[in-house]
Parts: C-alpha cells; sequence; structure tokens
C-alpha cells in the first residue's frame, strides 16, 4: 500500500464533503482529496493528476454517474469507482455495478467507506492483472496462428525456390557466359535468393533458426555489421560504440544474429526521422533465476548484452505490448516480419530480447546472449573445408518426396559424376538400401510415410556406417540436434545453393 491515497470526489454538497473527510481521517495513509462538480473539472483533473479511487454522488445537476463511466472508458482508464449516497435501492445498486461501478457506500453511514476503498483497490489490482493475461493469451493465441501458417508457407516456399536457384546454376552451362541471357539468369537468380531471404525471416518468426552454428567473437560481429551494407545510414544520426575491452563468445548463426540487429537497429533509425543518437555497447551480465522477471525465459549464468539505445520518438506501453507481433505496426500498414523475426531469432539462440521506452525519451533494446567462453579460449567448431572442385564418383541414395527438388538434385549430382539412386519415401529407401551399396544418403526429414527422426533410426540400424546428411526446407531445430547426437553427419536447409551441397559431399566423403 502506497502512503499517500489520491481520491477524486465528485460531491457538490459541503456537508457530505464535511462527513466523508471525517470518515477517512482515520486513515494512516496521506490524504489528497480533491472535489469536482461538472464534466469539465472531472476530465481536468484526470488529464492534470494520478487518481487512486473516484468516489461520485449520484445527485449531481452536470455528472450523472452514466458519463462518468462513458468518459473512463473512451480515455481507458481503470480507476476504481465508488457511488457514495443516500439509500438508492438494491435494485438500482445492482444495475449500477452491472454498467461498471466498482462498489457502494451509503453516505448516511459513511464508517466503513476505507475498509471499501482499500478492497475496491485490491479488487481492481486483481482486475488489471486478470486483463493483462487475457491480452497476452489473444496475442499469444494470434502469434501461434501466425506461426503455424508462415511455417507451413516457409516450408512449401523453400521447396520451390531449390528449383529456382539451381535450376538457374544448371542453364549457366548452356547460355552464353556474357550477353541477355546471362543477365536474365542473373536476375531470376537475385529474385529467388531474395525470396529465399523473406522465407527465412517466416522460420525466424516461427522459431528462429541456427542454420550454420558457430562460435561468434561479439565484438567483431558488431564492428563488421556496422561496416556492412546491412547497417542503414544517415547523416542525422551519430553513431556512438562503446564495446567491452574483454571479449566474450557466443554461439549461433552470425546471419540470423544480423538479421536480429538490423530489424532492432531499423526500428531505431525509423524512430529517429529528424536525427538523433544511436548507442551500442555490450556488457557482462551474470544472471541467477531469482533475478529473472516472469516475462524472461532465461538459465542461470553468463550473458553477454548488447544495448541498442534511440533517443527517438519512443514507444508506449499498447506498441511495446503488441512489438512483436507479426506485421504489427504503428504506420498505415504492416511492413514484414522483422521484430517478430528478431523475437523468434533470439529465442532459438536461447536468449532474450528486454525492450524499455518511453512516449519522447527513446527506446532501450537489451539482447541477452548466453557466453560459451571468453577470448583466450580455444574453440572446438571445426572450420568448413574449400573445394577446388566438387567432382566425385560415389554412389549416393536421394530421399526426397518433393519432385522439383528431386529432379534438379539428380541433375547436379550426376553433373559432378556421383551416381544417383532415389526413395520418394522412407519405405522405398529402406527397400534400396537393403539390395544396394552406396557411400552416402540424403535424406528429407518432413517425408510422407516416415518422421524424420524415425527413418534415421532404421537407416542406422541396417547400415551402421552409412554416412547421413540431413535436409529440410524447416530450420534446425531440437530434432535436428538430437539425429547430429545420433551419428547424422550435417544439415542443409533448402534452399541451399549448388556450392553449399558440393562443398558438404566432398567433406563428407572425403
Amino acid at each position: 500500500m502506497t502512503d499517500e491515497l489520491h481520491i477524486l470526489f465528485l460531491e457538490d454538497n459541503a456537508d457530505d464533503i464535511a462527513s466523508v473527510r471525517h470518515a477517512l481521517a482515520k486513515s494512516k495513509q496521506i490524504l489528497n482529496i480533491k472535489c469536482v462538480v461538472n464534466m469539465d473539472e472531472f476530465c481536468k483533473a484526470l488529464k492534470t493528476s494520478h487518481w487512486d479511487v473516484i468516489l461520485c454522488d449520484v445527485n449531481l445537476p452536470e455528472l450523472m454517474v452514466k458519463d462518468v463511466l462513458h468518459k473512463l472508458r473512451e480515455l481507458g482508464m481503470l480507476i476504481p469507482f465508488i457511488v457514495v449516497a443516500k439509500p438508492i435501492g438494491e435494485e438500482v445498486v445492482a444495475q449500477y455495478l452491472r454498467a461498471g461501478v466498482s462498489n457502494y457506500v451509503n453516505k448516511l453511514n459513511p464508517e466503513n467507506l476505507l475498509a471499501v476503498i482499500h478492497q475496491t483497490l485490491l479488487d481492481t489490482e486483481e482486475k488489471k492483472l486478470a486483463i493483462q493475461k487475457e491480452k497476452i493469451f489473444i496475442s499469444t493465441g494470434r502469434m501461434e496462428v501466425a506461426k503455424t501458417l508462415a511455417g507451413g508457407l516457409a516450408h512449401d516456399l523453400n521447396n520451390l525456390m531449390v528449383g529456382v536457384v539451381t535450376g538457374v546454376e544448371l542453364l549457366r552451362q548452356y547460355l552464353p557466359k556474357e550477353g541477355e541471357p546471362k543477365h536474365l539468369l542473373d536476375l531470376i537468380y537475385q529474385s529467388g535468393m531474395k525470396a529465399t531471404d523473406v522465407s527465412g525471416q517466416m522460420l525466424a518468426y516461427v522459431q528462429g533458426g541456427k542454420y550454420q552454428v558457430e562460435d561468434m567473437h561479439v565484438n567483431d560481429l558488431l564492428t563488421e555489421f556496422i561496416a556492412s551494407e546491412e547497417f542503414p545510414v544517415s547523416d542525422l544520426v551519430d553513431v556512438q560504440l562503446d564495446l567491452l575491452q574483454t571479449t566474450y563468445f557466443v554461439n549461433g548463426d552470425p546471419a540470423q544474429i544480423r538479421k536480429l540487429l538490423s530489424g532492432i537497429i531499423l526500428n531505431a533509425f525509423e524512430a529517429m526521422m529528424d536525427g538523433g543518437v544511436l548507442k551500442i555497447s555490450t556488457h557482462h551480465r551474470a544472471i541467477e533465476r531469482n533475478d529473472l522477471l516472469p516475462e524472461m525465459d532465461l538459465a542461470s549464468g553468463e550473458y553477454v548484452e548488447i544495448c541498442i539505445e534511440d533517443n527517438g520518438i519512443g514507444m508506449d506501453d499498447t506498441v511495446r505490448m503488441h512489438l512483436f507481433e507479426p506485421f504489427y505496426t504503428t504506420k498505415f500498414q504492416g511492413r514484414g516480419l522483422g521484430m517478430a523475426a528478431a523475437h523468434g531469432i533470439i529465442r532459438n539462440h536461447k536468449g532474450e530480447i528486454l525492450v524499455e521506452s518511453e512516449i519522447g525519451k527513446g527506446s532501450i533494446f537489451r539482447v541477452l546472449l548466453p557466453v560459451v567462453r571468453e577470448e583466450g579460449t580455444p574453440s572446438v567448431i571445426q572450420q568448413r573445408r574449400v573445394f577446388e572442385s566438387y567432382m566425385g564418383t560415389e554412389h549416393i541414395l536421394l530421399i526426397e518426396d518433393d519432385t522439383i527438388v528431386l529432379e534438379v538434385m539428380q541433375d547436379l549430382m550426376r553433373q559432378w559424376g556421383y551416381k544417383v539412386s532415389v526413395a520418394t519415401n522412407g519405405a522405398l529407401a529402406l527397400q534400396l538400401l537393403e539390395k544396394n551399396h552406396y557411400d552416402l544418403a540424403i535424406l528429407d526429414l518432413n517425408l510422407p510415410d516416415y518422421k524424420g527422426q524415425e527413418l534415421f533410426l532404421e537407416l542406422r540400424d541396417l547400415l551402421d556406417a552409412l554416412p547421413i546428411l540431413m535436409i529440410s526446407a524447416s530450420p534446425a531445430n531440437a530434432e535436428v540436434e538430437a539425429l547430429l547426437d545420433s551419428g547424422a553427419c550435417n544439415f542443409l536447409r533448402k534452399p541451399f545453393i549448388p556450392n553449399e551441397l558440393g562443398g558438404m559431399l566432398r567433406q563428407l566423403l572425403g
């Protein structure tokens, strides 16, 4: 309970005002009571001060209860509202309560008014908490529906883009290296890669994605990102860096972390259209479970905090609550999945984004990523090898149900010299493995008749030494990590460019 109690009293009778003041005099709190008698005074009082409770008579000639309730709803204010009046009958009291009045006290017997006020304050806090939980529940439900839709669309789009991107690379061999055909192929390829970026944002929103995981030097990641073309530039914005002297490493996908930072920083630039200061700093934080706020989903441990602070227009609580919903914007229409994708990426990297903002004072985004090691600690991550040629003669079993992906991957690998057999479902793949020798299997994790993990284990039971490369149009997730732990060689997310597949095959086949 606060030390002060601010009461707005809608009453014009001096005796009744004195009676109420006397009833409240025994309060241990400092009382601030202001009386108003008409709507203009009431609205002015709401705008100029904070009020803990409103008391209201029912017989004011210029201020009716229903008008007061309407104004509070119009302003979105949930302030305890108690009718203090002479006896008005149980049915009238019930009508007032149904209309939104919090409670009723008989002004001829106001001794219990203080107790009623305190109980109403408690009830109102519970009501506010319930409303907040309901908003979170509704928002979460909308986000889950959007995630399901985005995940399905991204999966199908990625499969289609395998045909576009790989098909372009195959076509290059049959067309002149210069001239209009090459220019058109370049445009198709660029459009395909942009579509891949869109699907990547959708997958990041669904639950992030760590496609090429490595230990990242946080300071280097930031300085390289700021110097890159991805970083927005404005003559009106002064960018200030303040990085930790001790460098910490985090584990994740650099491309995804850059996408996360890009979404936040673009927001900051747009909040400073008339100019301002963007401060980017890093900090070390040791977090214990009892330090966590309710909205934080973090394990105890060491974290790097990337703090992005602007002095732009800021956000109110409503905008901040909806900030990570897809396509949410304060502009005339939604612009995309930027902030929603950022939220998905950080959660998939076992981190968190905390947002502080105030209208007219700017915003602070705190990106928390778990530390894996400090500078000087050796990394266990193996660097990808670079190959001059992707040619090979080994026999590969391609297990894939999408016709377009199947055809372009076959053509590509056969041009590199590989012998390729195909299976469009898990049952056929098992039959082929029983009858033939293969040097490597490429397994799509989304087959119509088998779950990826189930088929992988059956393949492993048949041929324990067979290298298995997993592919999927969905991002690496807990299932992929479990299969890697169980012996799968690696994972490629569709759509991959030919060089990625070729390099991976030579790396696995030696």
